[in-house]
Protein backbone atom coordinates (compact mmCIF):
# COMPACT_ATOMS: atom_id res chain seq x y z
CA UNK A 1 0.00 0.00 0.00
CA UNK A 2 2.81 2.23 -0.77
CA UNK A 3 1.80 4.11 -3.29
CA UNK A 4 -1.60 4.99 -5.18
CA UNK A 5 -2.17 2.49 -7.18
CA UNK A 6 -1.97 -0.34 -4.25
CA UNK A 7 -4.02 1.77 -2.59
CA UNK A 8 -6.91 1.56 -5.15
CA UNK A 9 -6.14 -1.71 -5.96
CA UNK A 10 -6.76 -2.24 -1.93
CA UNK A 11 -10.19 -0.23 -2.36
CA UNK A 12 -11.54 -2.19 -5.04
CA UNK A 13 -10.72 -5.32 -3.46
CA UNK A 14 -12.24 -4.15 -0.23
CA UNK A 15 -15.28 -3.34 -2.55
CA UNK A 16 -15.27 -7.21 -4.07
CA UNK A 17 -14.65 -8.44 -0.52
CA UNK A 18 -18.14 -6.47 1.05
CA UNK A 19 -19.78 -8.00 -2.09
CA UNK A 20 -18.60 -11.84 -1.50
CA UNK A 21 -20.08 -10.85 2.26
CA UNK A 22 -23.48 -9.88 1.31
CA UNK A 23 -23.98 -12.92 -1.61
CA UNK A 24 -21.65 -15.07 0.27
CA UNK A 25 -21.02 -14.98 4.18
CA UNK A 26 -20.51 -18.76 4.38
CA UNK A 27 -17.67 -18.47 1.87
CA UNK A 28 -16.36 -15.32 4.30
CA UNK A 29 -16.77 -17.14 7.15
CA UNK A 30 -14.64 -20.35 6.36
CA UNK A 31 -11.74 -17.21 5.72
CA UNK A 32 -12.51 -15.06 8.43
CA UNK A 33 -9.04 -15.46 9.97
CA UNK A 34 -7.46 -14.39 7.66
CA UNK A 35 -9.90 -11.50 6.20
CA UNK A 36 -9.66 -10.09 9.97
CA UNK A 37 -5.98 -9.98 9.43
CA UNK A 38 -5.96 -8.67 6.24
CA UNK A 39 -8.52 -6.02 7.68
CA UNK A 40 -6.76 -4.71 10.32
CA UNK A 41 -4.06 -4.33 8.17
CA UNK A 42 -5.67 -2.17 5.75
CA UNK A 43 -7.35 -0.07 8.63
CA UNK A 44 -3.23 0.26 10.64
CA UNK A 45 -1.81 1.42 7.04
CA UNK A 46 -4.69 3.80 6.21
CA UNK A 47 -4.75 5.41 9.75
CA UNK A 48 -0.93 5.78 9.38
CA UNK A 49 -0.96 7.27 5.91
CA UNK A 50 -3.43 9.88 7.11
CA UNK A 51 -1.36 10.90 10.25
CA UNK A 52 1.83 11.20 8.66
CA UNK A 53 3.10 13.68 6.05
CA UNK A 54 1.58 12.50 3.00
CA UNK A 55 0.46 13.74 -0.57
CA UNK A 56 -3.41 14.62 -0.57
CA UNK A 57 -3.91 12.18 -3.63
CA UNK A 58 -2.68 9.68 -1.29
CA UNK A 59 -4.64 10.71 1.81
CA UNK A 60 -7.85 10.75 -0.03
CA UNK A 61 -6.97 7.09 -1.42
CA UNK A 62 -6.34 6.14 2.00
CA UNK A 63 -9.68 7.64 3.36
CA UNK A 64 -11.73 5.60 0.75
CA UNK A 65 -10.21 2.65 1.83
CA UNK A 66 -11.02 2.85 5.71
CA UNK A 67 -14.64 3.81 4.34
CA UNK A 68 -15.10 0.47 2.62
CA UNK A 69 -13.18 -1.26 5.06
CA UNK A 70 -15.95 -0.05 7.49
CA UNK A 71 -18.58 -0.99 4.80
CA UNK A 72 -17.29 -4.43 5.04
CA UNK A 73 -17.15 -4.61 8.86
CA UNK A 74 -21.15 -3.97 8.45
CA UNK A 75 -21.74 -6.00 6.38
CA UNK A 76 -19.94 -8.66 7.96
CA UNK A 77 -21.25 -7.97 11.20
CA UNK A 78 -24.81 -8.07 10.14
CA UNK A 79 -24.09 -11.51 8.37
CA UNK A 80 -22.70 -12.59 11.71
CA UNK A 81 -19.22 -13.93 10.00
CA UNK A 82 -17.15 -12.32 12.96
CA UNK A 83 -15.96 -14.47 16.01
CA UNK A 84 -17.49 -13.83 19.26
CA UNK A 85 -14.64 -11.61 20.10
CA UNK A 86 -13.26 -8.62 17.81
CA UNK A 87 -10.09 -6.96 18.72
CA UNK A 88 -10.61 -3.74 16.13
CA UNK A 89 -11.77 -1.34 18.87
CA UNK A 90 -8.26 0.07 19.51
CA UNK A 91 -7.99 0.77 15.59
CA UNK A 92 -11.45 2.13 15.59
CA UNK A 93 -10.46 4.80 18.26
CA UNK A 94 -7.50 5.74 16.88
CA UNK A 95 -8.90 6.15 13.43
CA UNK A 96 -11.89 8.46 15.26
CA UNK A 97 -8.97 10.57 16.84
CA UNK A 98 -8.11 11.67 13.14
CA UNK A 99 -8.98 14.67 12.32
CA UNK A 100 -9.14 13.77 8.28
CA UNK A 101 -12.40 11.13 8.34
CA UNK A 102 -15.32 12.68 6.09
CA UNK A 103 -18.42 12.61 8.34
CA UNK A 104 -20.14 9.55 6.91
CA UNK A 105 -17.18 7.61 7.13
CA UNK A 106 -16.59 8.84 10.64
CA UNK A 107 -20.66 7.83 11.59
CA UNK A 108 -19.91 4.24 10.02
CA UNK A 109 -16.70 4.35 12.65
CA UNK A 110 -18.94 5.14 15.40
CA UNK A 111 -21.78 2.48 14.13
CA UNK A 112 -18.68 -0.05 13.87
CA UNK A 113 -17.39 0.51 17.82
CA UNK A 114 -21.09 0.42 18.63
CA UNK A 115 -21.55 -2.83 16.71
CA UNK A 116 -18.61 -4.59 18.39
CA UNK A 117 -19.08 -3.95 21.91
CA UNK A 118 -22.91 -4.82 22.15
CA UNK A 119 -21.49 -8.06 20.24
CA UNK A 120 -19.96 -9.16 23.55
CA UNK A 121 -21.41 -6.66 26.31
CA UNK A 122 -24.85 -5.74 27.83
CA UNK A 123 -26.34 -2.78 26.08
CA UNK A 124 -26.38 -1.22 30.06
CA UNK A 125 -22.30 -1.76 29.59
CA UNK A 126 -22.33 -0.71 25.71
CA UNK A 127 -24.09 2.37 26.87
CA UNK A 128 -21.56 3.41 29.52
CA UNK A 129 -18.43 2.74 27.29
CA UNK A 130 -20.25 5.34 24.58
CA UNK A 131 -21.04 7.78 27.74
CA UNK A 132 -17.08 7.65 28.69
CA UNK A 133 -16.21 7.58 25.24
CA UNK A 134 -18.16 10.74 24.32
CA UNK A 135 -16.89 12.75 27.33
CA UNK A 136 -13.86 13.59 25.48
CA UNK A 137 -15.26 13.88 22.04
CA UNK A 138 -15.91 16.39 19.28
CA UNK A 139 -19.33 17.32 19.03
CA UNK A 140 -19.15 15.36 15.51
CA UNK A 141 -18.30 12.20 17.25
CA UNK A 142 -20.75 12.94 20.10
CA UNK A 143 -23.55 12.64 17.09
CA UNK A 144 -21.86 10.26 15.52
CA UNK A 145 -22.30 7.56 18.52
CA UNK A 146 -25.93 8.96 18.49
CA UNK A 147 -26.26 7.59 15.56
CA UNK A 148 -24.71 4.89 16.33
CA UNK A 149 -27.13 3.85 19.51
CA UNK A 150 -30.23 4.87 17.39
CA UNK A 151 -29.49 2.69 14.70
CA UNK A 152 -27.72 -0.71 16.73
CA UNK A 153 -30.56 -0.34 20.53
CA UNK A 154 -33.57 -1.35 20.25
CA UNK A 155 -36.98 0.26 20.88
CA UNK A 156 -36.66 -1.54 24.52
CA UNK A 157 -33.25 -1.15 25.33
CA UNK A 158 -34.04 2.90 24.25
CA UNK A 159 -36.32 3.05 27.14
CA UNK A 160 -34.20 1.51 29.76
CA UNK A 161 -33.23 3.66 32.81
CA UNK A 162 -29.99 4.26 33.34
CA UNK A 163 -29.21 3.38 36.88
CA UNK A 164 -28.16 6.30 38.81
CA UNK A 165 -29.42 9.06 36.46
CA UNK A 166 -33.28 7.99 36.55
CA UNK A 167 -33.65 9.14 32.75
CA UNK A 168 -33.81 6.77 29.18
CA UNK A 169 -31.38 6.08 27.41
CA UNK A 170 -33.65 7.83 24.31
CA UNK A 171 -33.83 10.86 26.53
CA UNK A 172 -30.01 11.14 27.40
CA UNK A 173 -29.45 10.58 24.03
CA UNK A 174 -31.69 13.81 23.27
CA UNK A 175 -29.91 15.94 25.88
CA UNK A 176 -26.47 14.68 24.40
CA UNK A 177 -27.76 15.91 20.63
CA UNK A 178 -29.18 19.27 21.73
CA UNK A 179 -26.03 20.22 23.92
CA UNK A 180 -24.31 20.08 20.38
CA UNK A 181 -26.32 21.20 18.73
CA UNK A 182 -26.66 24.61 21.05
CA UNK A 183 -23.10 25.07 20.84
CA UNK A 184 -22.71 24.90 17.49
CA UNK A 185 -25.48 26.65 15.29
CA UNK A 186 -22.91 27.80 12.74
CA UNK A 187 -21.05 24.54 12.09
CA UNK A 188 -22.71 23.16 9.01
CA UNK A 189 -21.44 19.82 9.91
CA UNK A 190 -23.03 19.67 13.40
CA UNK A 191 -26.18 21.08 11.62
CA UNK A 192 -26.51 18.76 9.52
CA UNK A 193 -25.31 15.98 11.69
CA UNK A 194 -28.32 16.76 14.27
CA UNK A 195 -30.76 16.49 11.34
CA UNK A 196 -29.44 13.01 10.61
CA UNK A 197 -30.01 12.12 13.85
Amino acid sequence: MENKQNLSETEYFLKTLNECCEKFPDFILNCIDKVMVFFELILRQSYEILICESCPTQKISAIRCIHESFRFFLTAYKKNVFPETIHFNACFMDLLDSDHLPMETLFNCCLSIVYSHIKNKSTLECWKMCLDKLSTRSDLIKLGFCVAILNTFTGEELRMIEPGSEKSICSNLYDIIMEASNRNLNDSSIIISSSRV
